[in-house]
């Protein structure tokens, strides 16, 4: 018997997170790539419209895929994702 679900109110964000990841058959994201991402967000969010932080977000981790797929690292593809976003905000 499987257990339920958490009340969405008393799960963590990180918690639905690893769930949805294994809902979707991926890797879960490391805690140091969630800040990664969350802080990548916040910088967008609070130097563009808010609405851009998602997508810029979404075009990330395409950004990221590819370059993990060409054999290259997930961390070292999410700087510089975060480096152009500083140079975009003008930083």
């Amino acid at each position: 018997m499987s257990t339920p679900p958490p009340e969405p109110e008393a799960e963590t964000a990180g918690g639905w997170i690893a769930r949805l990841a294994a809902e979707l058959d991926v890797e879960p994201l490391s805690p140091r790539t969630q800040a990664a991402v969350l802080g990548l967000a916040r910088e967008v969010a609070h130097g563009t419209e808010r609405k851009a932080a998602p997508l810029v977000s979404f075009l990330a981790g395409r950004f990221v895929q590819d370059a993990v797929d060409a054999g290259g690292d997930a961390d070292e593809a999410l700087r510089i994702v975060s480096e152009a976003v500083d140079r975009l905000l003008g930083r």
